[in-house]
């Protein structure tokens, strides 16, 4: 049976943002992809641009080492136009700016000494799993005759193991890539952690959790086929919670229990307010998002 948003679907050319969009939220991978509505930026994704389209300049070339602070500093009033959210435990706007200069005054580039460079901002097209897939590598390099996929993130850690290796599904599906282009498997996925002074989070290639990756892309793509709901994420957290107290009043879950599942959810919930509130684009046109974004 033929859904009412194949035909839309069916045109799409999926990335991983796209995926990944509706795993955060049904709602806004619609609002975004389906109902095709305008979208907002934020003041995160803002420097994060800018980070990444000054080392772009540099290692195309156009900018030498010594001149990217000066850059970042006469740049960044133009590229960073949304006011960060307010704190109320530190200034967004300063920390931020100051992280950016910081590691740009020291970059010299010594990081990625002894690797040539493959690609840069190199486009990625192909199918995985009968679905198209594209993409932008942002850095591509080969050392020796091994190949690593390098990624710029402005984000300054990541705060597990699960998150690491939810971020690396994207390098994985770009190794496909790599895999089908010059017929080997890159040896690692490193992160480039931009806000953290430029650290490098180095992934050993698996080729087990890059079928891993195939396998999340693929099966996520199915369920936005059979997605009629497209229920937001904030929504599907509070009706957990009206279960979980249901179960709990008729005794079919005993207290302990309930208490733990209990905060597991109203903590998943007090990480949406923040991710509706400022970094989902499509919050002005999202009727579950809460408007005013929190301070912390």
């Amino acid at each position: 049976m033929v859904g009412h948003n194949d035909f839309i679907l069916d045109g799409l050319r999926w990335s991983f943002s796209s995926v990944n969009s509706y795993h955060t939220c049904p709602q806004a991978f619609r609002l975004g992809y389906l109902d095709a509505l305008p979208r907002v930026d934020n003041a995160f994704s803002d420097w994060g641009s800018f980070m990444h389209s000054l080392l772009e300049r540099y290692f195309k070339g156009e900018l030498e080492f010594f001149e990217l602070s000066q850059a970042y500093q006469s740049g960044y009033a133009a590229a960073v136009k949304c006011k960060f959210p307010p704190n109320r435990f530190v200034n967004l706007a300063e920390r931020y700016y100051a992280a950016g200069k910081s590691y740009l005054d020291s970059f010299d580039g010594s990081a990625f000494e002894g690797c040539e460079i493959i690609g840069v901002e190199q486009k990625v097209k192909l199918t995985i799993h009968g679905r198209p897939f594209v993409g932008v590598i942002d850095l591509l390099l080969k050392k020796g005759d091994d190949y690593i996929i390098c990624d710029h993130k402005s984000k300054s850690a990541f705060k597990s193991q699960k998150e690491r290796d939810e971020y690396a599904r994207q390098l994985y599906l770009y190794a496909v890539f790599v895999h089908e282009k010059f017929g080997k498997w890159p040896v690692k996925l490193v992160f480039h952690m931009v806000r953290s002074g430029g650290e490098l989070v180095e992934i050993p290639f698996d080729e087990k959790a890059c079928e891993a990756a195939q396998d999340w892309f693929s099966d996520t793509i199915d369920a936005i086929y059979q997605d009629t709901a497209f229920e937001s994420t904030p929504n599907r957290i509070r009706r957990e919670l009206k279960e979980l107290r249901a179960q709990q009043e008729s005794g079919k879950l005993g207290f302990s229990e309930y208490t733990k599942q209990k905060k597991k959810l109203e903590a998943a919930l007090r990480k949406m307010g923040f991710y509706c509130g400022v970094l989902c684009s499509s919050k002005t046109s999202c009727p579950d998002c809460d408007k005013t974004p929190p301070e912390d």
